[in-house]
This record gives C-alpha cells, structure tokens and sequence, in this order.
C-alpha cells in the first residue's frame, strides 16, 4: 500500500499542504511568509512515499504558478522560485531516501533538500529583484526555522518508514 498511489492519501497530503501554506507568518522586514510548508513537503515522502509526494508537489505549484488558484502563503510573484524548489527538492529526497532509510540519512537529505529550495527561492528573487541583499532576506530568516522542521520531518518519516517495513 506504501507505494501505491491512493486518491484518498493524495486529497490527504494536498490538503495538509495548503493547510500548511495558509499557517504564516509575515515578518516585516522579508518579502516572503514564513509558512510550515517544508515541514509538509518533506513529511509527504515518509508519509505518502516518493511517487504520491511528488505528484502532489507537482500538482500544488501546478495549481499556483500556471492556474494562478490563491492556494499558496502569497502571491507567486516573489515565491516562485522557492515553489520550484519544492519539486526539485523532493524529486533529490525521493532519490536518497529508502524504506530503509536510517535517521541520520533522512535528516541529511531533507536538509539538503531545504538548502535546495532557499538556494532556488533566492535565485529567482534576486532576478527579479537584483539589488536586494537576497541572503538577508530570503535565505537567513527561514534558516533556525527550516532546520526545527527538517528535524521533526524526519522523525516522523522514520517512524513511518519503519512502521511500512515489509
């Protein structure tokens, strides 16, 4: 069943994707929202397993960068780099990450995937902003945050993964 793809789980993980976006908190000083969003997303591939997770990843930026549904923390405008990290980020996590997986493994690839979507949430804000101190404001904020989720992304999905053991 781990594998398998389910509509149930699918309604499942989206909906707790959008719930995760809609809790956010605007900082004053940073163009972006912080969200509970990369908890979802890297908690989706322990969960749901790789293929669930990242059709609805897909299906989530999908949604918000070509349909323009308001689904997301924001408007797409200054988020759609971090948005397309989200699809990178757990395509990489889905090639590390195994049912056997040990803990440590799972941390370091989810914040390998984290590093991945600030890295490309940056990118595109400093195209589209090309004077601002883009570190300072789309990458050092989210950073205690991110690695607070990484951490609890992980120890949810191991538990799942070795509840899933064959």
């Amino acid at each position: 069943m781990y594998y398998e793809f389910d509509y149930y789980f699918f309604v499942l993980a989206f909906g707790l994707l959008v719930l995760s976006a809609k809790a956010s908190i605007r900082i004053p000083y940073i163009p972006v929202p912080v969200t509970l969003q990369t908890l979802i997303v890297h908690s989706n591939i322990g969960l749901f397993g790789p293929l669930l997770s990242e059709v609805v990843i897909c299906f989530y930026v999908m949604l918000i960068i070509l349909c323009g549904v308001p689904i997301g923390a924001s408007n797409a405008k200054d988020t759609q780099g971090y948005l397309f990290g989200f699809v990178t980020a757990t395509f990489v996590e889905n090639l590390v990450i195994s049912q056997t997986s040990p803990l440590l493994t799972i941390l370091g690839a989810f914040l390998l995937g984290d590093a991945i979507i600030l890295a490309m949430g940056a990118v595109y804000y400093k195209k589209k902003h090309p004077d601002a101190p883009v570190f300072k404001l789309c990458v050092r904020p989210f950073i205690p945050g991110d690695i607070l989720k990484c951490t609890v992304a992980a120890g949810v999905s191991f538990m799942f993964l070795e509840a899933n053991k064959k």
